[in-house]
């Protein structure tokens, strides 16, 4: 985080101006992600999961909100899917 915030001080202002939008809402998903997202040593669980399994999957589900989309991907048909994901990245 820190390089990141470095890396945007020493943006010229013009493309600043260009991609605050952007920069506006990759901070705020973050600060939500801060607060909302799964904890790290559940990640760390799963990653270690997948390292020792004797047959890994393909995918780990981590967290409620990844197993929701997981369920939802199944249950969509793809440009429903494609659409809610869509949707909820405004």
């Amino acid at each position: 985080l820190a390089e990141a915030l470095e890396r945007l001080e020493r943006m010229p202002p013009e493309a600043l101006t260009y991609y605050q939008g952007m920069i506006d809402e990759v901070r705020e998903g973050a600060k939500q992600a801060e607060v909302n997202g799964t904890p790290a040593e559940a990640v760390a669980r799963a990653v270690h999961r997948a390292l020792t399994d004797r047959r890994p999957r393909t995918r780990y589900f981590v967290g409620f909100d990844a197993h929701l989309i997981n369920a939802l991907r199944r249950v969509l048909t793809g440009p429903w899917f494609d659409r809610l994901i869509r949707a909820t990245r405004r």
